[in-house]
């Protein structure tokens, strides 16, 4: 499989959580207060009881940009990981995993957390929509240090959401860290989940979106915001990824836009990580060389394969480079 030439491949720095998956019915999200097809912040004893009431609850690491760096490892990648956990056995559960598929932890914690892992529950409904309860623990126990450790030109792609450089707890660190990022040799993908109003972000938009990102990846509504907010993005280099839903996705670079669309599945257990395993595989393709368009291809390949299990990220064992074969030869930039 061919890489990058540096160390990692890519390094991903988010949030991590324990992902609680059950199945559901509509009347226990009513009973909870829990909206549809959407997520929200709980305490720690609502959340207990949520977990306290489901039938067949499973258990997997999860987190959106985790999630990515696992797609991105079962493609074949070399990738490591920023993120924080607790010395609890959803912390200890979740290295585990990443130990498993040979990505490495540079969170530099002298010790773990005292406060606990982060928790999402996942709620699938029979028609396979989901919603979150989350309760955020020590996700965003960052410090100076977790930035200073690392020389991001080790990395040929460095992956970030905007929702940490946007958070109140850590968006300090994080604009000052993406300033560091943006002097190295690494390309930065920022994703746009989770931010869906950017009036409220005007300086995040206009001194860390557009000048920093390499790759910007957010669906319809996120990124019309952001180019309402700082219009035409004009660095001659910098993507632009569209999802679009049952509609396919589209890439636009240096004038170019280019579509393709969603791919039929057999079947779709849940769209849990859909997203983030699209991330994985255009940002793979980019690496490879691929062309927007071959990189939109896998994108859209990883997402559907993701769709026939309830986990949001491949298995520990599976290798995915099965689907980079199906789409066109690399070519050279």
């Amino acid at each position: 499989m061919a890489h990058t030439g540096k160390p990692y491949d890519l390094v991903g720095m988010g949030r991590s959580y324990i992902d609680i998956i059950a199945e559901v019915d509509y009347d226990f999200l009513e009973k909870h207060n829990i909206p549809l097809g959407t997520g929200d912040y709980h305490t720690a004893e609502t959340i207990d009881q949520i977990v306290s009431q489901l039938n067949d609850a499973h258990y997997y690491p999860g987190g959106a940009i985790p999630n990515t760096v696992a797609g991105f490892s079962a493609l074949g990648g070399r990738c490591a990981y920023m993120g924080k956990v607790a010395g609890d056995k959803a912390g200890t559960v979740f290295l585990q995993d990443m130990n498993a598929r040979g990505i490495d932890d540079l969170s530099n914690d002298a010790e773990k957390q005292t406060v606990a892992s982060g928790v999402c529950v996942v709620l699938v409904t029979p028609e396979g929509e989901r919603s979150f309860a989350l309760h955020k623990g020590c996700v965003d126990c960052w410090t100076q240090d977790n930035f200073d450790s690392f020389d991001f030109n080790d990395a040929a792609y460095t992956l970030i959401g905007a929702n940490l450089i946007s958070g109140k707890d850590v968006s300090d660190l994080f604009r000052q860290a993406v300033a560091k990022i943006a002097k190295s040799s690494t390309k930065l993908v920022i994703t746009m989940s989770e931010i869906r109003d950017w009036e409220g972000n005007p300086s995040l938009a206009n001194d860390i979106v557009k000048p920093y990102a390499d790759i910007i990846i957010g669906n319809e509504a996120e990124n019309a915001s952001l180019l309402n907010l700082v219009g035409p993005l004009d660095c001659k280099d910098q993507i632009l990824v569209t999802t679009l839903g049952n509609k396919g996705a589209i890439a636009q670079r240096s004038g170019e836009t280019v579509h393709v669309n969603a791919v039929k599945q057999e079947r779709s257990i849940s769209s849990l990580g859909a997203g983030d395993q699209f991330l994985a595989g255009f940002v793979k393709g980019d690496a490879m060389g691929l062309s927007l368009h071959d990189s939109l291809q896998l994108a859209t390949l990883c997402a559907v394969r993701i769709l026939e299990r309830k986990e949001a990220r491949p298995l520990a064992e599976e290798d995915w480079s099965d689907l980079i074969s199906s789409v066109t030869t690399p070519i050279t930039k």
